[in-house]
């Protein structure tokens, strides 16, 4: 008995386990913050479920792919500028006074790095009670140029790029790979 079985619990994987004891086959998969989204071609729908929820009650989000108008990748970003020239401005104030400080301060090196915080896929959909819904995949200050966001931005793309085929071509073309 897992931690989570003590606590009444039950994870994504158990709940594929059930979607397929259902008879749903899950082709394609994407963990988010505090959901999993599940693919399933051959029924034609999106599960979105929570990642941990209790075992007897919890909400599963079922959506036909035909009820799918559009898809979104939101990225919320920000570049962060970061400047070095503090200790050029002291060596040219101490060589050449006033002046050297300033020039030693603008001659400094740049640098910009490119960081995300939100990572959402937004679906637009027919249904008119809830028109619109998010999938969040990342939710903390990521620097996009290091391992943790180079597999954020992949599975956000993947995953963006996986529902754009179902909606333009129906599940038959999309690809099972996993």
């Amino acid at each position: 008995m897992g931690f989570l079985d003590m606590l009444g619990m039950k994870n994504h994987n158990d709940i594929e386990l059930e979607l397929e004891s259902e008879g749903f086959k899950i082709n394609k998969k994407w963990d988010g913050l505090l959901e999993t989204m599940m693919l399933c071609l051959d029924h034609k729908k999106l599960f979105i479920v929570p990642s941990t929820c209790r075992k007897k009650n919890y909400n599963r989000t079922v959506i036909n792919f035909d009820d799918i108008i559009d898809v979104e990748l939101i990225i919320d970003t920000q570049d962060v500028v970061k400047k070095s020239g503090l200790g050029r401005a002291v060596v040219g104030g101490i060589l050449l006074g006033g002046v050297g400080a300033i020039v030693g301060g603008v001659t400094g090196s740049t640098k910009t790095v490119t960081e995300f915080k939100d990572v959402d896929i937004q679906l637009k959909l027919k249904n008119p009670i809830e028109p619109l819904r998010k999938f969040n995949i990342n939710s903390s200050k990521t620097k996009s140029t290091t391992m943790v966001g180079k597999m954020v931005m992949e599975k956000a793309q993947d995953c963006y790029e996986t529902l754009l085929r179902v909606i333009a071509q129906g599940a038959a073309t999309v690809s099972n790979k996993q």
